[in-house]
């Protein structure tokens, strides 16, 4: 093909016209920007998770043993005796042995 009757340097051959791949370009511009700051404020949550994975999981369950009811704390090991119906001051109070 001749350079002067196509009117574009060889090898440059496009399916798509100029407008569209413009539009096209802005379009990729954005989303790059929009993930971007996506991915930036999603950062700090990210490595809060993998810093401190204790504090994503519940550590306290009520355990019934020998019809006595204890709260475990799964994440320190601290185990407290319930009592139940009385006033929350004195609801719990260290499990001794």
């Amino acid at each position: 093909m001749n350079n002067q009757t196509s009117g574009k340097p060889e090898g440059a051959s496009s399916a798509l016209p100029n407008s569209v791949r413009g539009a096209l370009g802005v379009f990729v511009v954005v989303v790059s920007i929009l993930v971007t700051l996506y991915a930036l404020f999603r950062l700090p949550t990210y490595f809060n998770k993998r810093m401190n994975p204790t504090a994503n999981q519940q550590c306290w369950e009520l355990r019934e043993v020998q019809s006595t009811i204890l709260k475990f704390n799964k994440c320190t090991g601290e185990a407290l005796q319930v009592h139940v119906g009385s006033a929350p001051s004195a609801a719990s109070a260290p499990l001794t042995k």
